[in-house]
């Protein structure tokens, strides 16, 4: 039998619960709101055998240092996360597949396709952001091409320098 689930007009203050525990077949969601107290990490908020619906969901955490946004997987579950790899608001919300981008961290870019538009779809979280490419380096939010005689980078941390640092391409370049 085919189970669906209607959850409108709820307000959660919350430790760290989902708001559905249950794995009915679909969850249609409308008007919900949870705050969560603790740091939160790769929470599950609901999970649906054949998806869901969402016309209006807002998670907070005012206690996630880098915030909090939404994250939807392949076996259609729906998790709040807090993740080091993105700067995200201390509220985020979601409504038809989409939720607000976050920011990139940790020397990353916003990838190109993602750089100008302010939500995202709620399974692309995680793919908004890249590092810059070799022989660039990352400055003022953005990627800087190396100097002429300052050319090597591997793109993440590193900044630019005269010779590469990884020992392979050192070799390649002097034994040519």
């Amino acid at each position: 039998p085919k189970e669906k689930v209607r959850l409108s007009g709820i307000h959660l203050h919350s430790w760290s619960s989902a708001l559905l525990s249950t794995r009915p077949s679909s969850v249609i969601i409308g008007q919900v709101t949870i705050d969560y107290e603790p740091p939160i990490d790769n929470l599950q908020v609901l999970a649906a055998k054949d998806g869901f619906d969402i016309d209006s969901l807002t998670v907070s955490c005012r206690n996630c240092a880098w915030g909090i946004t939404f994250n939807a997987t392949k076996d259609s579950s729906l998790k709040a996360v807090s993740s080091e790899h993105l700067r995200c608001p201390k509220t985020a919300t979601a409504s038809k597949g989409l939720t607000p981008r976050c920011k990139c961290s940790n020397y990353q870019i916003a990838k190109g396709r993602f750089r100008d538009v302010d939500v995202v779809p709620l399974e692309h979280i995680f793919q908004t952001c890249t590092f810059c490419e070799p022989h660039f380096h990352f400055q003022n939010d953005d990627c800087q091409k190396c100097g002429i005689f300052n050319a090597w980078s591997d793109g993440r941390k590193d900044v630019c320098h005269v010779l590469p640092r990884k020992k392979t391409e050192l070799v390649t370049l002097l034994t040519g």
